[in-house]
Parts: C-alpha cells; structure tokens; sequence
C-alpha cells in the first residue's frame, strides 16, 4: 500500500538534504546539479507569504523560489558554489518576473 508524503515524512527528507548539503559543502564538491537539487529541496510552502525569490547567478538560473526558512541556507550555498568557480562568468539577460505563488505546496513565478 503507497503512503502518501506527509508534512513530517517531507520535513525528514528536508532534514537529510539540508545533511547532504553540509557534507557536500564540507568536502567542496558542489556542482550545478547538486545546487539544483537544494533549490529543489527548499521549494516548500503552503503559502504564497512563504515564498522568496533568490538570483542564484549564472549558470544556477536567473532565479529560484524557495521557502523563506531555508533563504540563508540557499545563499550560503550559491556563495560557496560561486567562490569554487574559477575563470570567467558567465552573464544572463533575465527577464523580470512575477511575485511569488504557492502552488500545490510549490513555490512558483512566472516569467513576464
């Protein structure tokens, strides 16, 4: 029998990622995938108040939406992301977007 996702199921998962996390951050090894896959883990809400927009910087996305809880977390992340990169950046032309929704226990923006 399949048990659907509980708020508690979700927060375990949330707290074996944020684990993850450090660990990847410990030993220096992020890439864009696992930055990704954070975003992924963070996108969590039952209202739209929950929400923020970050600007993760290329290549992470011209933005991400993420529950306002893990907001600092995700910075820390994308600035230990973006202090291993070595060379050139590259730049995106982001388009502006609209504010924060909580949809289906996902934060979403559209592009405008």
């Amino acid at each position: 029998m399949a048990h659907a996702a509980t708020p508690r199921s979700i927060g375990r998962l949330a707290v074996l990622l944020v684990s993850l996390s450090a660990l990847a951050l410990a030993t220096g090894c992020l890439t864009e995938d696992s930055v990704r896959e954070e975003f992924d883990a963070a996108n969590h809400c039952e209202t739209a108040e929950e929400c923020v927009v970050i600007y993760p910087d290329c290549p992470l996305g011209c933005w991400t939406v993420v529950n306002a809880s893990e907001e600092d977390r995700i910075r820390d992340l994308v600035e230990s992301f973006h202090d291993q990169q070595t060379g050139e950046r590259c730049m995106y032309d982001c388009p502006a977007h609209s504010e924060p929704t909580c949809d289906n226990g996902a934060c979403v923006v559209e592009a405008e």
